[in-house]
C-alpha cells in the first residue's frame, strides 16, 4: 500500500506525464470519496480522503478515469 506521501507524488507525477499543471492535491478528512475531482471556473482540485490508501494498480485505474475524463472534459470545455 502506498504512503499518503506516495499518494501525492503518484498523482503529481501523473498529471504531469499528461501535460496538467497547476492542479492543487489536498488530503480531506471530510470526503466520504476516495478521490474526488473538483472543478472550479479557474481551476480544479483533487481530493483525496485522508487515511485511504491505494495499491498502486488501484491508484492508476482511480486516476485514468478521474484525470482522463474528469479534467480532459474540464479542460476542452474551458478552450471551447
Amino acid at each position: 500500500l502506498l504512503k499518503p506521501f506516495e499518494t501525492r507524488n503518484y498523482i503529481i507525477s501523473y498529471l504531469r506525464e499528461r501535460g496538467y499543471t497547476g492542479i492543487q492535491v489536498v488530503f480531506d478528512a471530510n470526503t466520504t470519496a476516495r478521490i474526488t475531482v473538483l472543478r472550479r471556473s479557474t481551476h480544479v482540485v483533487i481530493r483525496v480522503g485522508q487515511g485511504v490508501r491505494f495499491r498502486e494498480k488501484d491508484l492508476k485505474a482511480t486516476l485514468a478515469h478521474e484525470i482522463d475524463v474528469h479534467i480532459r472534459r474540464w479542460k476542452n470545455g474551458q478552450a471551447s
